[in-house]
Order: structure tokens, then sequence, then C-alpha cells
């Protein structure tokens, strides 16, 4: 009987062994089924993250231009306004000299 329980024993052994390599391979046929959602969802995490990169890339162009263009106006507007301010001056001067001119009887 002794056999007999052995005999026993080692079939649930196997058994056992069998029903673990089952699992085993239907984990890994589930390991296999998931790699290409996680490649997929991989890939979107990239996508989104290169996305937000090129969103705050793009900001930081935009705000740069902004900041040229503000800057270009004021030089301009400063420009114009010391123009303005030299106008009458100028325009004195450039009627004295044509006054001159007249009264010397030369051409300007």
């Amino acid at each position: 009987m002794a056999v007999a329980g052995s005999l026993e024993s080692l079939r649930e052994a196997e058994q056992r062994a069998r029903l673990e390599v089952e699992k085993a391979r239907q984990d890994a046929a589930g390991i296999r089924a998931s790699i290409p959602r996680e490649i997929r969802a991989l890939e979107e995490e990239k996508r989104r993250h290169l996305e937000r990169k090129r969103a705050s890339a793009e900001e930081r162009v935009r705000r740069s231009v902004a900041e040229a263009e503000a800057a270009l106006r004021e030089r301009t507007a400063a420009e114009i306004r010391a123009l303005q301010d030299a106008l009458p001056a100028l325009e004195r001067r450039a009627f004295e000299i044509l006054r001159g001119s007249i009264a010397s009887g030369r051409e300007v």
C-alpha cells in the first residue's frame, strides 16, 4: 500500500505541476496580449508629452515676439517724439538759412 500512496502522491504532484505550468502559460499569454496595449498607451503618453512641449515652445515664441513688438513700438514712438520735438528747431533753422540766402542773394 505504501507504493500506492507514493504513486498517488506523485500523481497529485504531477497534477499540481501541470496546473502551475498551465497557469504560467495563461499568465504569459495575458502578458503578451497586454504588450500592444502598453505600447499604444506609451505612444499616446509620448504624443501628449510632445504636444505639451510644442505648445510650451510656441507660447515662449509668442511671448518673445510680443515683447519684441512692444519694445519696437516703444522705440519707434520715442523716435517719433524726438523728431516731433526737434521739428520746430529744424524749421526755424531752415527758415533762417532760407532768409539768409535770400538776403545774400544766393540760391539754396
